[in-house]
């Protein structure tokens, strides 16, 4: 416990992130951020899900992968920056595209994917399995994070009933992925801890290019196709 014992946590608390189980879709930049974040608070067994190779344009933000593990699977270079950080951590590695029976061993599911299509298939996955989803997203300047508790609160089809145009190449500084990954990392701690004032039945909006936070409330459509 010694470990952790800057966290300020009660041991209740720590306790409970050290029996929890996240599953991390994606191990690019939102992952990058989200497994170290995770790794810090002590989460006992974290998932990792990619099955893209680091490369050499990975590494202006996915900061958990080194220079020499260009050409590695991403989940093999995080899982070795875990190891060297913290080995009491428990790893499972996914190395192919999601599947809805990856889920099943797990707690919570962090999207830190890039693309709408995936983005939508871990919403539906989640509400098939009752998973808790933490979703989030960035685009140049913009991020946007979410959680959704399954056939409780507005899912990402609620909010978004469409899936929003992709525009190419993301081209992403490393401060804005690694803020909406803290972001995200800390709705996970809230999750597991107590929910207050989670993302709950709305979204956090962020405009890093004028600094502007919005948060906008939503209801569970009736209407949804989920």
């Amino acid at each position: 416990m010694n470990r952790y014992l800057k966290n300020n946590l009660s041991k209740e608390v720590q306790e409970r992130l050290q029996s929890a189980k996240v599953l991390i879709c994606g191990c690019g930049g939102l992952g990058s951020g989200v497994i170290s974040n995770l790794a810090g608070l002590g989460i006992g067994t974290l998932g990792l899900c990619d099955f893209d190779k680091v490369e050499i344009t990975n590494l202006n933000r996915q900061f958990i992968h080194k220079y020499e593990n260009i050409g590695k699977f991403k989940t093999e270079s995080a899982q070795e920056w875990i190891k060297s950080y913290n080995p009491d951590i428990k790893i499972k590695l996914f190395t192919e595209p999601v599947k809805e029976d990856m889920f099943k061993d797990f707690d919570i599911i962090a999207d830190c994917t890039d693309n709408f299509k995936t983005k939508f298939q871990l919403n539906d996955f989640a509400l098939n399995t009752g998973k808790a989803l933490v979703h989030a997203g960035v685009q140049g300047e913009m991020g946007q994070i979410m959680s959704i508790i399954p056939h409780q609160t507005a899912c990402l089809r609620c909010v978004l009933e469409e899936k929003p145009e992709e525009t190419g190449i993301l081209k992403n500084i490393s401060p804005i992925v690694n803020t909406i990954a803290a972001i995200e990392s800390l709705e996970v701690f809230k999750l597991i801890s107590d929910k207050e004032n989670a993302l709950l039945n709305k979204v956090l909006f962020i405009n890093f290019k004028d600094y502007s936070f919005k948060t906008i409330k939503f209801s569970k459509n009736p209407h949804c196709i989920c």
